[in-house]
């Protein structure tokens, strides 16, 4: 899936896949999305997708906004490997 955003391309077939998950994810509108995942460009930059590569919502995220969807959707050996060990 490939999206542009604010003069921005996001492509999931060229970005790298840190982590998807399968299932039922709440869309705030009161359904559910069929997965979310966490992705990162070339340039460094990321971005989150909600439904199934093939057909889904991109947004983009700055680092802060992709460090708490790991909080969220990983655990905390998954988010040390990403983002380094973190202080008790």
């Amino acid at each position: 899936m490939k999206k542009i955003i604010n003069g921005r391309k996001y492509d999931t077939a060229t970005a790298e896949q840190i982590k998807f998950i399968k299932g039922d994810i709440p869309n705030g509108k009161g359904g559910f999305y069929t997965g979310t995942g966490l992705y990162r460009k070339t340039t460094g930059e990321y971005f989150g997708i909600f439904g199934v590569p093939e057909s889904c919502d991109i947004i983009p995220y700055d680092e802060g906004q992709a460090k708490k969807w790991c909080e969220t959707f990983m655990t905390g050996d998954e988010y040390e490997s990403i983002w380094g060990e973190v202080e008790e």
